[in-house]
C-alpha cells in the first residue's frame, strides 16, 4: 500500500526547509513573458523590447490551447519566438506582475528557462493553478515544452548516498512525458533531489521553481530502513514527486524522444 510524503508531515518535521504552502493567486489574464520575444513598445517591456506582453502571448483556459479541458484551472498558449537560438528566461505573469511564476521568494528576479534551436520556434507554455495532489509538487506549476535541447536524457540527483550525494546522477526511464526511477533508500531521513540533463547542471536544473539554478530542491521523508522510493518528474506539468512504495517494479530503459508527448 502506498504512502506519500506530504507537505504537512514535512512542515512539522523540517519547517525551515519547506517552501511556503498554497497561496492566493492574483487574477489574470496571464502571459508568457521573457527575453525569447522582442516586441518594441509592448506594455511592460524592457528597453530592448523583451518582457512585455501582447495578445499573442496570452494563456487561455478554454480547452483549445493545449490546456486540457475548458475552465479546469490549467492555461496554455503556443508562442512564436523571434530571438536568436539558445537559452532564454521566462515567467508566466499578469500585466502588473502581481503574479509571476516561477518565483523564488528570496530571489524574485530569478526566472525559468527555455531553449530554442532556431529563430521562429514555437514554444508551448502551461500554467496549472490547481493545488498539487497525490504528492505532486509544487501547487502552482509552470512548464514549457522546450526546457532543454531535444534528444537529451534526464537523470535524478540528490542528497541521499543512493541519489549520488549531489555528485553523480541516476539515469531515468521516460514514458508519456514522465521521467521516473525507483531507488531503495537505506536510512530513514529527509532527502532533497532534482532532475538535470545527464552529467551536467549546465543544460537543465528542474526543482520546485521549475528550471533554474537557484530554486528550491524537491524533497522526500522516508521512515523505514531500505525504503523503496519511486521518483517521478512530469515534464508536461512541471511537477515532481517521490512516492514511498513497498513494491519495487523492475526497471526498464526507454530512450524515447524528450518531447514525445508534444510531437
Amino acid at each position: 500500500m502506498r504512502r506519500l510524503a506530504t507537505l504537512a508531515i514535512l512542515a512539522a518535521l523540517v519547517p525551515c526547509l519547506v517552501p511556503a504552502a498554497a497561496r492566493a493567486v492574483a487574477p489574470g489574464p496571464y502571459y508568457a513573458r521573457g527575453d525569447f520575444l522582442v516586441v518594441p513598445g509592448s506594455p511592460g517591456s524592457a528597453a530592448d523590447g523583451t518582457w512585455g506582453y501582447t495578445p499573442a502571448q496570452q494563456l487561455y483556459d478554454d480547452g483549445l490551447h493545449g490546456d486540457g479541458a475548458a475552465n479546469d484551472g490549467v492555461y496554455g498558449a503556443w508562442v512564436v519566438t523571434n530571438t536568436l537560438p539558445g537559452y532564454h528566461e521566462f515567467k508566466i505573469a499578469n500585466a502588473d506582475w502581481s503574479f509571476g511564476e516561477p518565483t523564488v521568494p528570496e530571489a524574485p528576479l530569478i526566472n525559468g528557462r527555455l531553449y530554442t534551436s532556431v529563430p521562429g520556434e514555437v514554444v508551448h507554455f502551461r500554467l496549472d493553478l490547481n493545488n498539487g495532489t497525490a504528492g505532486w509538487m509544487p501547487d502552482v506549476a509552470v512548464a514549457n515544452d522546450h526546457g532543454y535541447p531535444a534528444g537529451m536524457h534526464l537523470e535524478l540527483i540528490g542528497s541521499a548516498p543512493e541519489l549520488g550525494s549531489w555528485n553523480f546522477g541516476l539515469s531515468l526511464d521516460h514514458s508519456g512525458g514522465v521521467w521516473s526511477r525507483t531507488v531503495i533508500i537505506a536510512m530513514p531521513g529527509y532527502y532533497e533531489y532534482k532532475y538535470r540533463v545527464e552529467g551536467s547542471w549546465n543544460w537543465a536544473n528542474f526543482g520546485l521553481n521549475y528550471n533554474n539554478n537557484f530554486g528550491y530542491n524537491a524533497y522526500v521523508f522516508t521512515t523505514m530502513w531500505n525504503e523503496p522510493v519511486r521518483f517521478e518528474f512530469d515534464e508536461v506539468t512541471g511537477r515532481m514527486r517521490a512516492v514511498l512504495d513497498q513494491a519495487t517494479p523492475a526497471r526498464r530503459s526507454t530512450w524515447g524522444g524528450v518531447k514525445a508527448s508534444y510531437r
